[in-house]
């Protein structure tokens, strides 16, 4: 595990290492906490850009982030909240490909999320028996969005996939995931899932619309250097 700094809104904290099943290897390439204003209490956020090293396809069966402070009684963690529920971009992984893990804001409110440093992420993972795909992705960028009728202003990513079949391709959507100049992760943010046809060698683009406080807890749209996009078809 790493340390990294804390900044304003926004705390990086300890990198967790998985705890795997007796199946199921996978990577964590890298980790990133936010604490997110929610409401008047405050809100942990966890992101994961994994990648299965296994030799079989994987999906999340269960999992389970604990949020800890160290200074507990006799020198051990305190439990200051748990959450499961976490979501894994796309739902299956092929061996050797890269996806995400994210936990939701809200789902933990406390009156001082500064307080956590330390989180321990436990996953259960199966061998998934369905089929999935990815696709190529041409361009993944960001851009400023306004919706109803310009009272509602966020960051909005474009992420713009193609279907590489002869067929008209149905049930898709795009993860994105964002990261600083350093190139560490912020966050991911995933699409819609998508029910217009793309006909077969053709491609369409997909928005995704940035939470304004996940923006705020990184410190602004501006730290988004670099878009890293993945389509698939659903299962």
């Amino acid at each position: 595990m790493k340390k990294t700094g804390l900044a304003v809104l926004c705390a990086l904290l300890l990198i967790p290492a998985l705890a795997l099943a007796a199946f199921g290897k996978i990577d964590t390439v890298q980790s990133h906490i936010l604490i997110a204003p929610c409401d008047e209490q405050q809100s942990p956020v966890g992101y994961w850009e994994i990648k299965n090293i296994d030799t079989v396809a994987l999906e999340l069966q269960t999992a389970q982030v604990d949020w800890k402070h160290k200074g507990g009684l006799f020198g051990k963690d305190e439990l200051l909240g748990s959450d499961i529920y976490i979501s894994m971009y796309p739902s299956m992984l092929k061996p050797g490909e890269t996806g995400y893990l994210q936990s939701f804001r809200g789902s933990v409110l406390l009156d001082d999320a500064s307080a956590i440093d330390t989180n321990e992420l436990n996953i259960v993972w199966q061998t998934a028996y369905g089929d999935s795909m990815q696709l190529p992705v041409t361009a993944a960028t960001t851009s400023q969005g306004e919706f109803l009728n310009g009272a509602y202003a966020t960051t909005v990513i474009e992420v713009t996939v193609q279907n590489p079949t002869d067929d008209t391709l149905f049930d898709y959507y795009a993860v994105a995931g964002a990261y600083d100049a350093e190139g560490k992760l912020l966050f991911c943010a995933n699409s819609a899932r998508n029910d217009v046809g793309i006909p077969g060698g053709g491609q369409v683009t997909l928005r995704i619309i940035v939470e304004p406080e996940i923006l705020e807890a990184i410190g602004g749209p501006e730290k988004i250097v670099k878009i890293q996009g993945l389509g698939y078809k659903a299962l």
